[in-house]
């Protein structure tokens, strides 16, 4: 199921000018407690919620480190649900966390949720990349090290580092990612696409025209890049970025995304490319399963598409907020017809060894039906 991990990286839509925007850092008092923290922003935060979100989020990862800013996040989305799309909040955190203590940033990664997306980890490395000295991000050693022992996924971060090392020029990009084992450069050459197929941060460096942020236009160009990569495997991952791009240009026409993904030159890109746009169309539901369900019965260039799409829609949500949404998965799959229950289920239960306390994971496993019980934890 590792390849559906991949769609919940499109959490990056539009983010990356608010992931690197320099935010205040006034103290923030010691004494309160998250709810009181959450009191104080739903007071203050009454427009442009999300940036200012991340200003509050900020100030306390960076006075009091990420405990206490990771259980505010969770107190917040109990009262929003707008903070359930928290990717861009946790990469907040993970950046103001760095700046917290600098030297400690790799303990801290290695100890912090995966929920929302890796979006502590996310913040945390590309805060440590923003930090080296210029064209470190060229050379092997540096990279390999960053990345050393550390989730596969870490190489999507640095994905999108390399493109604005190399200043948007994508040969050099992905021949840089080719230094990682199989699974690390697939995740690296997926950052690099993505910055490249919605360029804000590229823009917002001046390293290429604002022109290309207006994506209807440059999606026949972009389909025809991913189409000319001779490596099945970069055509592949280019294909799986296609998603800002596809959402701008059909908006809600969902059969159309998915007719224009079955372009691609192998089944294997076109099924990428449908992926991500599943995962994709449930973050932007704001994970309303029993909403989006209808998206699986349409007609996709993809196997067993029905059957993949129920489960990409757990993996995702449960890859943004397993303990909130592993009720409602369970509840979701056993709605389904007998034939596409047992993968739904398994889905949750891989989810679940990863991404949750083992206690929250084995309240919700007992909730799962005996026959479908066995690959989950601890039952």
């Amino acid at each position: 199921m590792k390849k559906y991990t991949i769609v919940f990286l499109l959490v990056f839509f539009g983010t990356f000018y608010v992931m690197r925007t320099k935010f205040p850092t006034p103290r923030v008092e010691t004494a309160k407690s998250p709810d009181q923290f959450v009191a104080e922003m739903q007071k203050t935060c009454t427009t442009n919620k999300a940036v200012c979100y991340n200003r509050f989020l900020y100030k306390i990862a960076i006075e009091k480190g990420y405990d206490l800013a990771y259980r505010t996040l969770l107190a917040l989305q109990k009262k929003d649900s707008e903070a359930l799309q928290c990717h861009l909040f946790a990469h907040t955190i993970g950046k103001g966390v760095f700046n917290h203590d600098p030297k400690s940033w790799k303990n801290v990664l290695a100890h912090a949720t995966s929920a929302c997306s890796y979006g502590v980890g996310h913040g945390l490395i590309e805060s440590y990349s923003l930090t080296l000295k210029p064209e470190a991000l060229r050379t092997s050693a540096v990279l390999l090290d960053i990345c050393k022992n550390q989730p596969s996924n870490c190489t999507h971060v640095l994905g999108h580092s390399i493109i604005l090392e190399y200043k948007g020029d994508l040969d050099q990009s992905i021949s840089q990612c080719a230094i990682f084992n199989k699974s690390e450069r697939e995740y690296c050459y997926n950052g690099v696409f993505m910055e490249y197929a919605y360029p804000e941060t590229l823009v917002e460096h001046g390293y290429v025209n604002k022109s290309l942020l207006i994506l209807p236009p440059r999606l026949p160009e972009l389909a025809s890049l991913c189409n000319g990569f001779k490596d099945t495997v970069v055509s592949t991952e280019c294909w799986g970025e296609m998603v800002h791009p596809l959402f701008d240009t059909y908006k809600q026409n969902y059969q159309k995304a998915f007719d224009f993904c079955g372009t691609a030159h192998t089944l294997q890109a076109s099924s990428k490319c449908i992926d991500g746009l599943v995962g994709g169309i449930i973050v932007a539901k704001n994970f309303d399963l029993q909403g989006t369900r209808s998206i699986c019965t349409l007609k996709a260039r993809r196997s067993n598409f029905e059957d993949t799409c129920y489960a990409i829609l757990v993996s995702t949500s449960l890859t943004y907020l397993p303990s909130q949404h592993g009720p409602k998965a369970v509840e979701f799959c056993n709605s389904l017809e007998d034939q596409f229950k047992r993968n739904c289920f398994q889905t949750v239960a891989i989810k679940l060894t990863s991404n949750i306390k083992k206690q929250d994971a084995e309240a919700i496993c007992a909730s799962i039906p005996k026959e479908y019980r066995s690959s989950c934890i601890a039952i």
